[in-house]
């Protein structure tokens, strides 16, 4: 008999009795897909009244987050009697705020606490929270993510992200052999519990800021990106030990230039970027020579589609140019040629019909390789990166054994083209912890195959301190010039500055390139 045809065990889930959330029902409904549930309620101390009623307010103004809205427990479930014979299910989902210590069990962590009360002292001191799945009985951390929090001052949308993280990780105890999928996550900060003043304190920042945003919204653009260019120091390496001067390249008010590619074609250097347009809330991708004095050319359209595109991942290959940008927006990840440089493509094929951000094309061993960042569950699409592999660029493409291969908002987003330095793998990444690209990582590629993926964070490149600008998320470079983008608020009184230039302080490394 096939083992796929013979009865699969139930799946057993323990709530606490007065903390059901819509996530819990959500997670839940999707195991019933595949195995029968059974569903236990056990006594755990609640969040304070003070919290829910928080929680209320902010639903009735925002009304939105779904999976952080308080339900009823399901009709169909029972009290947790310890005395049952859990071994005959499969797993026990143990959501209950105390460890149960079954051997089949496993329990939710927020920065290695079964307390969930814990994930609220994070949240509100605007902090993100390390999440794990361990085992009830030996400790042993089975799963792990570090999410990014996009909107940290509304208590609701950042409890649904985690939720929808932790219930993405649940789904991982199906596979077949969930341990040793990556390796565990180290901490941040270490586990902050609940204290009276915070949810005041929560509460007047929010009101602030909102006031704030108020006056501020008409003479103020945020999230502004802009591309800084200096001459390449020629040697293939990331980054330089020493501060580094960049030429801020001057944008209209009407859009903003954010990844930039560079690509060499008949002597001449061309920058390829997007341009996001206010006027119609999306993304076009441009082009300009640049001159082999550095100065830059006005930039064209080159690709425009109906939805958002960015990220051109502009490559060669057997004689042909070829782009790969991102159109997650549009839900697959697309293939174009070029049929004459730099402003004609044509569609080829689509490659993954998945929306991948920022996907990473390089070919390493004969084999192709595409990684980038998916979201699953509604969460964010900063955290969890994915692998897929193909022998032909063109497909077929085949996910990785172990996607997600990496579930760590410090470094998972992909940042530029991957870098070869003795025949090493450097691979540019989003640190994306307190918000989309405030600075840059640089990880080595250790272990590549269909099956297993490593890698070490080497060095980083955060927006130096004091420099006017809280980010920058992109690095690429030919034989000539580098690239960056770097983000900045930009007001009146900066618009009318002349900011030349920003320096770009790299820690010192690790170790020894």
């Amino acid at each position: 008999m096939n083992k796929f045809s013979l009865p699969l065990k139930p799946v057993a889930v323990i709530l606490p009795l007065d903390g059901v959330f819509q996530w819990h029902i959500s997670l839940i409904d999707w195991f019933r897909r595949s195995h029968t549930v059974f569903v236990f309620v056990a006594p755990a101390k609640g969040w304070d009244w003070r919290v829910h009623f928080w929680m209320g307010l902010e639903h009735m103004l925002f009304k939105d987050a779904p999976l952080a809205r308080r339900v009823p427990a399901p009709n169909d479930a029972q009290c947790f009697d310890r005395s049952l014979d859990w071994s005959d299910y499969r797993i026990v989902l143990d959501f209950a705020r105390q460890s149960m210590g079954l051997s089949n069990g496993y329990e939710v962590r927020y920065d290695g606490m079964a307390d969930d009360r814990y994930l609220l002292g994070k949240i509100l001191r605007r902090r993100s929270p390390k999440i794990s799945l361990n085992s009830s009985s030996t400790g042993l951390e089975v799963a792990a993510s570090y999410p990014s929090i996009q909107d940290r001052a509304v208590l609701i949308r950042a409890l649904s992200t985690i939720f929808s993280r932790t219930a993405a990780l649940c789904t991982e105890l199906l596979d077949v052999e969930p341990h040793g999928r990556r390796k565990p996550l180290e901490l941040s900060t270490g586990a902050i519990s609940i204290q009276p003043m915070y949810l005041l304190k929560f509460a007047i920042r929010l009101l602030a800021e909102k006031l704030a945003n108020q006056v501020i919204k008409k003479v103020k653009r945020t999230g502004y990106w802009s591309i800084a260019l200096r001459r390449s120091i020629g040697v293939g390496f990331p980054a330089p030990p020493a501060p580094t001067q960049f030429s801020i390249i001057s944008t209209p008010l009407n859009s903003y230039l954010a990844d930039p590619f560079i690509f060499r074609y008949e002597n001449n250097s061309y920058l390829f970027a997007e341009e996001f347009l206010y006027s119609v809330n999306k993304g076009v991708l441009v082009c300009a020579k640049i001159g082999h004095d550095g100065d830059v050319g006005s930039f064209e359209v080159v690709l425009e589609r109906p939805y958002h595109l960015s990220y051109p991942f502009i490559f060669e290959h057997d004689g042909q140019i070829l782009m790969i940008p991102e159109s997650g927006a549009d839900g697959k990840l697309q293939l174009y040629r070029c049929l004459q440089f730099p402003g004609t493509w044509e569609f080829v094929a689509v490659l993954i019909e998945e929306p991948i951000a920022d996907a990473t094309l390089f070919q390493e061993g004969g084999v192709w390789w595409i990684l980038g960042t998916v979201a699953r569950f509604g969460g964010s699409i900063h955290d969890e990166l994915n692998a897929y592999y193909s022998l032909s660029l063109t497909g077929p493409w085949k996910p990785h054994s172990a996607n997600p291969i990496k579930s760590d908002c410090r470094s998972s987003r992909c940042a530029g083209k991957i870098v070869r330095v003795d025949g090493r793998l450097f691979r540019p990444a989003q640190n994306c912890e307190t918000g989309y690209g405030e600075g840059l990582v640089w990880c080595e590629i250790t272990h590549l195959t269909p099956t297993f993926f490593d890698e070490v964070i080497v060095e980083s490149w955060p927006a130096e301190a004091g420099s006017g600008f809280r980010g920058l998320h992109t690095y690429n470079s030919d034989e000539q010039f580098d690239a960056i983008d770097l983000k900045w608020d930009p007001n009146i009184c900066q618009l009318k500055s002349s900011l030349k230039s920003v320096a770009l302080k790299a820690k010192t490394p690790a170790k020894n390139w």
